[in-house]
């Protein structure tokens, strides 16, 4: 099948599904990166243990990034402030 440039391919993937990497404390889920999106975007799940560290504070230059809680809290390093991400209840 030939791909055009301005055609977009659907992932259409449920919890847990992708390509998961067992980090620790971590789980890592990844949707789609790199490789399904020309190199634009990422999309993951991260699933980590309760009161674990975490990745710690870094920074994916030149990448836009979406934290979405849903369960629990993490703390987010936003520039030089530190935001506390947790479900939203309805």
């Amino acid at each position: 099948m030939e791909h055009k440039e301005n055609e977009t391919d659907t992932i259409i993937l449920k919890s847990g599904e992708g390509r998961v990497y067992k980090c620790g404390t971590m789980t890592a889920v990844f949707k789609a990166d790199e490789n399904e999106t020309a190199d634009k975007y990422s999309i993951s799940e991260w699933w980590l243990e309760p009161n674990s560290d975490g990745p710690g504070a870094h920074q994916h230059e030149g990448n836009d990034e979406v934290f979405y809680g849903i369960e629990g809290v993490a703390s987010i390093l936003v520039g030089d402030k530190w935001v506390d991400v947790e479900k939203e209840l309805f």
